[in-house]
């Protein structure tokens, strides 16, 4: 592996890129304030890592912004939090397109912490005890929407499973932890406490997606017991609190190398070209030859 970081000359033309403006919705946009605006600060300095997983999100997804078909698009888009406080959760990519809604994490060599002492949601998101100064009841950290029976029952059968996961060392890549708040987010958000707009646009018929993308290592194993349970249990969750004849919600794994060959997709209106992949060579050749623990390093 080359050294740490990216070269100067890389720099100056991401900074380019950075900046070229876009529009929609009569608003012009701009890459580099949604990412000066995200709570991971990755522009002072992660972004730069020649492991950069917001920098591998960039090079797979800002294109989308010039098809016709995208109505909307922001890096590190905020999602709502619990009324009561804390930070709010940030979902890597948002795209909206003239039928989906469409949300992504994307990763590429990070490890997950799967250890369930260290893994677990903050108590704000599920303890029935008073929470925080002001003392919240759990109703009310979740704007008293009567939805807290079925995320709490949620967390607890995925924290259930973790107790008792044994492959460990293969699934690092997913992190409950993470996947969860943003799941969360997306409900309250629908539920109203968040993008009145984009909520009135699922209403009306378009389809929610919401993907973990992740770069697959050798070692890593894609159709996992621990993504197989939790991606059936995101999906009662949310087909207990929404009407599912009223809102289509489809939650996935798929990996980065499947994207760009288009044996998946994340929507039928974006297709991965040859040019798309030549660009992310640099992160196929950094992975070369290593396993994800050796990419810590």
């Amino acid at each position: 592996m080359k050294g740490k970081f990216i070269s100067n000359e890389e720099k100056l033309k991401y900074f380019e890129r950075l900046i070229v403006p876009y529009k929609f919705k009569g608003i012009t946009r701009f890459f580099i304030e949604q990412y000066l605006r995200g709570a991971g600060k990755e522009l002072s300095g992660s972004f730069w890592n020649v492991k950069s997983s917001s920098r591998l999100a960039f090079d797979l997804f800002s294109w989308t912004v010039d098809l016709q078909s995208v109505k909307d698009f922001s890096f590190e888009y905020k999602l709502p939090g619990l009324q009561s406080g804390g930070e709010s959760p940030n979902m890597d990519v948002f795209i909206e397109t003239i039928d989906e809604i469409i949300f992504i994490e994307s990763k590429y060599s990070e490890k997950a912490n799967l250890n369930f002492k260290n893994g677990h949601l903050p108590k704000a998101y599920f303890s029935k005890e008073p929470h925080g100064k002001k003392g919240w009841s759990l109703e009310g950290r979740y704007y008293n929407e009567p939805i807290c029976d079925e995320i709490t029952s949620f967390i607890n059968d995925v924290d259930s499973f973790l107790k008792k996961y044994k492959t460990r060392g293969k699934c690092e890549w997913f992190y409950p932890k993470q996947e969860a708040c943003h799941l969360i987010g997306i409900i309250l958000m629908l539920l109203g406490h968040g993008d009145k707009q984009i909520r009135e646009e699922i209403f009306k018929g378009k389809e929610l997606r919401f993907y973990n993308v992740f770069w697959k290592f050798d070692e890593d194993e894609e159709e996992s017991e621990l993504v197989q349970t939790f991606e059936e249990r995101a999906s009662e969750l949310f087909n207990h609190i929404f009407d599912s004849s009223k809102v289509k919600f489809v939650y996935k794994t798929l990996t980065i190398q499947d994207l760009l060959s288009n044996k998946k997709q994340i929507s039928k209106h974006i297709e991965y070209t040859d040019e798309i992949t030549k660009l992310l060579m640099p992160y196929f050749e950094n992975a070369k030859g290593n396993t994800r623990k050796s990419m810590q390093q």
